[in-house]
């Protein structure tokens, strides 16, 4: 499969080795692409002391999806390899990589196993023995966000989604001076607020680390959701700092 965005030559320059797909539950799958980067090109020069392959060599890229059929492909755009790779030609890690069929998922841990080859290219992946790695992730911390300018507000609102719980838990860090994140509930149909959860109710989280999980909360309901949300379709809108 080739990606053609940008073209029908796109074809030249990327390509879809594999698609492997992962229910997540609630509507949401989460996907790795991996993709040829310039394939067939074996232009670059090679050797110990060479850089890492960036041609004929394959990359590991995050997707998502809500229905199973349609992908986000983001992330191969941003070129933001999911999987990070060696710097160096003689990195065991820096030449072909190639995921294992599906995202582990426990409790606590998101967990990918793969295949990496040191300095090889594509077309060369196997005159080098392979080595199997694991990459893993705290739960649900897979990626971030993070404000692009720090004079202004950012904000960020998600999807509509059922509210199965009564408190919003958050990963944030908000360590640097001035920083803060708040959080406003709103109906997922007519996109406002519920009263006493828009954003003058909201209280700022301020001083939290990122190895830290914090609760939202209200000036009036403190950390917890009233209970005839539950089952409602609602969105959730941070305000970042």
């Amino acid at each position: 499969w080739y990606l053609d965005r940008l073209g029908k030559l796109e074809r030249f320059r990327r390509q879809i080795y594999s698609v492997l797909l992962t229910p997540m539950g609630n509507g949401l799958w989460l996907g790795l692409l991996t993709v040829i980067e310039w394939p067939k090109d074996l232009s670059e020069p090679t050797g110990i002391s060479s850089a890492a392959p960036q041609r004929d060599t394959t990359n590991v890229y995050l997707v998502t999806s809500r229905d199973g059929v349609h992908f986000d492909d983001e992330w191969v755009y941003a070129q933001r390899p999911l999987i990070p790779k060696g710097t160096r030609w003689s990195d065991w890690d820096s030449g072909f990589v190639l995921p294992a069929a599906q995202i582990v998922t426990d409790e606590t841990t998101h967990r990918i196993y793969y295949e990496a080859r040191s300095g090889s290219r594509h077309e060369e992946r196997f005159d080098k023995p392979g080595s199997i790695a694991m990459a893993s992730w705290d739960r649900d911390r897979l990626v971030g966000v993070h404000l692009a300018h720090g004079d202004v507000e950012g904000w960020l609102t998600t999807k509509p989604f059922r509210l199965r719980g009564l408190a919003v838990v958050l990963n944030v860090d908000t360590q640097l001076a001035c920083s803060s994140v708040t959080v406003e509930v709103l109906d997922g149909e007519e996109n406002t607020p519920f009263a006493g959860f828009g954003h003058e109710s909201a209280i700022p989280l301020r001083g939290q680390s990122g190895g830290t999980r914090a609760l939202a909360r209200w000036a009036e309901a403190g950390a917890s959701l009233p209970r005839r949300l539950l089952g409602r379709r609602v969105k959730l809108r941070f305000t970042l700092r």
